[in-house]
């Protein structure tokens, strides 16, 4: 086999792994072989590879299991909702991770991949909570003990949510609707971690009602997200900080108005002309 085969035959095996799937190739060059002459002949396809979106399925996932949850903390605050199980560690937990973890790989959306993440671990560990076997180990506390450690846990967990609350709206990119329903995860967490501490079902009640509105929201932001790939878009309060962040790193826009001020005799003066790649006006970090 020839050098050129041989790099042909390891281009084809490189470009139709996964890999080179998640990478987002346009071209792929197909090596077949001539049976009974021993030649091989290239062909070259174009196409383009659609990629879907996972974060939208995560995020159906995060707005399912947080509209039942939601539903019995309203309706049933003193029962177990042991039989929404299934749901919180498949769909809203292990579902709603591998769609983040994806979303890592496949669009590179940082921000996106790590709030789908961390919030498919938070209801695995909910609906572990729930598993007979282990939910048992919790009657070895006392409702007291147990309902701080309950109220550190839902405290931290708010505390999380208020902080992707933050990171939204810092985007480059971003929208009302994720930052206001981050919002609402973050202030059902923490009504949850109040009756946890106090044992005040009214407390539980308002975080329920608070879930259903950030599962909803949840919901819209799905569909908006999904009917961007029809050509259909749905108001999300979009915005676009592009640039303004590029402004706030000109050192030029930062130092001008600083240097106006200086007299002129307390400037440094030279006869030499300064080199242009070091002076302000090019300087950009």
């Amino acid at each position: 086999m020839s050098t050129e085969e041989g790099e042909s035959r390891n281009r084809f095996a490189r470009r139709g792994s996964v890999l080179g799937w998640t990478q987002g190739l346009s071209k792929r060059h197909i090596t077949q072989d001539m049976s009974g002459h021993g030649l091989m002949q290239e062909h070259q396809q174009e196409y383009s590879i659609v990629k879907g979106d996972p974060g939208i399925l995560g995020l159906a996932g995060f707005a399912l299991i947080t509209f039942c949850f939601s539903v019995f903390n309203v309706a049933f605050p003193a029962e177990s909702p042991s039989l929404l199980l299934p749901s919180a560690i498949l769909f809203g937990g292990l579902l709603q991770l591998i769609c983040g973890l994806l979303n890592f790989g496949i669009h590179g959306g940082t921000f996106t991949a790590t709030v789908l993440s961390a919030f498919g671990a938070f209801w695995a560990g909910q609906g572990l909570m729930m598993i007979p076997n282990l939910a048992a180990i919790t009657d070895l506390y006392e409702p007291t003990t147990f309902g701080k450690m309950m109220g550190v846990y839902n405290l931290a967990w708010s505390m999380t949510a208020y902080w992707f609350m933050f990171v939204s709206s810092r985007l480059q990119k971003g929208t009302w609707l994720l930052t206001v329903t981050l919002f609402m995860v973050g202030t059902t967490l923490l009504l949850l971690c109040i009756s946890s501490f106090s044992g005040v079902q009214g407390c539980q009640r308002a975080g329920g009602v608070t879930g259903i509105i950030a599962a909803v929201l949840a919901w819209y932001k799905a569909t908006a997200d999904m009917l961007i790939e029809e050509g259909e878009i749905l108001p999300t309060g979009r915005w676009d900080n592009t640039d303004r962040i590029a402004k706030r790193y000109n050192v030029i826009t930062v130092f001008r108005p600083i240097v106006a001020k200086i007299p002129s005799h307390y400037r440094i003066k030279t006869s030499k002309k300064l080199d242009p790649q070091l002076s302000l006006t090019n300087l950009h970090i």
